[in-house]
């Protein structure tokens, strides 16, 4: 049974339809393999923009010049083999400053903020949700909910979901008036993402807890309403990593056996563990406290020794390094191995240090920004 399609795609295909400027219907067939790329179907985007490439021959004109290089963005940002999205996605800018396509400079602007937060370049993520808020209207849903969910994740980063609760409303408000299931499973993922995570540094180091005692049970239910609502949509982006989380809070709860199980199955095949090389070593510090809670000292080493090669191997976000770290040196303790022990918890308190100062940055960066901004 194929799922349903989305209030979104059935739009962008009903105005394709009924296009009668080529070039129209060509920038509609561009976002809509934009949105193919975010729900997963790459082979699908993929394929349309080999045969938009014909079209922007037949038919130049600069709005579809810059819909290419959003879909070239969007396709090497879900692929995750290198960083040419990145500049695809500024050339993208570039091009829609030049022709004066407010619409399209936001949706640049709000992809780029996307990569800078991923990439902890606090500042410069700021100035650019300000400028998607600034060139975009309340009707453009798309970068509207993107924005205020960037900007939820940052205010809740830094400990204070008093302010970032009433973004993740506006999140939820813009992605359903525009019928975008991909936005809104990404919502239910990133905010159980970083209460996990949060609930997991808090554990590991004692640091004070940001939400309420039932901040795990919440974020076990949000991680499976995405995989649910996922399943229900056709959404498959998130599919490979939201039974990871899920694995991630049960671990926090001590639920060992429960959250083994969902490594075993969705972890252990390495190789073909696509867009899960970020979070790989936090991922397998959780199984191997798993395997020694469960009495597998030697299957705990081994997972503690392939996180520490992931750490050193890929790139993750700051936090994520924090508490993978933290993990390591709790793991090393109990094995008795006190010098690398030692060696971590140094590491991993440098790095807390570190969390703290861009908690602060996030903060007075954002305040700034939005004081100034015209909503």
């Amino acid at each position: 049974m194929n799922a349903p399609t989305s209030r979104l795609q059935q739009r962008l295909e009903t105005e394709i339809i009924r296009a009668r400027d080529p070039v129209a219907c060509a920038m509609l067939r561009a976002e809509r393999a934009c949105l193919l790329a975010r729900l997963g179907d790459m082979d699908g985007a993929a394929a349309e923009r080999e045969a938009l490439a014909v079209e922007a021959q037949r038919h130049p004109a600069p709005g579809l010049e810059i819909w290419l290089k959003l879909l070239d963005g969007t396709l090497g940002y879900y692929r995750g083999a290198d960083t040419s999205h990145r500049t695809a996605f500024s050339q993208a800018m570039d091009l829609a400053h030049r022709a004066r396509l407010r619409p399209l400079i936001a949706l640049s602007a709000i992809w780029l903020a996307q990569m800078a937060f991923v990439d902890d370049e606090i500042e410069p993520m700021v100035r650019l949700l300000s400028q998607a808020l600034q060139e975009s209207t309340p009707q453009q849903h798309g970068v509207r909910a993107r924005v205020a969910m960037l900007i939820a994740l940052n205010y809740h980063y830094a400990f204070r979901v008093d302010l970032a609760q009433p973004w993740y409303q506006r999140a939820h408000q813009h992605a359903s008036a525009e019928g975008d299931v991909q936005t809104l499973s990404a919502l239910m993922y990133t905010r159980a993402w970083t209460s996990g995570n949060q609930c997991r540094m808090a554990s590991i180091f004692g640091t004070p807890m940001p939400e309420s005692s039932s901040t795990i049970r919440q974020a076990v239910m949000s991680a499976q309403s995405s995989e649910h609502f996922d399943r229900r949509t056709g959404a498959q982006a998130l599919q490979q990593l939201t039974p990871l989380l899920e694995a991630q809070l049960l671990t926090t709860q001590g639920r060992w056996a429960e959250a083994d199980a969902l490594f075993s199955r969705h972890l252990d095949a390495e190789p073909g563990l696509d867009g899960v090389q970020r979070y790989l070593a936090l991922l397998l510090g959780d199984w191997a406290w798993c395997r020694l809670q469960l009495g597998d000292v030697e299957g705990a080493r081994r997972h503690a020794d392939r996180s520490a090669a992931a750490l050193a191997a890929h790139d993750c976000a700051q936090d994520d390094r924090t508490v993978a770290l933290g993990r390591l040196a709790r793991l090393h303790a109990a094995f008795g191995d006190e010098a690398l022990a030692q060696q971590h918890e140094a590491e991993a308190q440098q790095e807390l240090a570190r969390f703290g100062e861009n908690q602060q940055r996030v903060l007075t960066a954002l305040d700034a920004a939005l004081r100034q901004t015209v909503l």
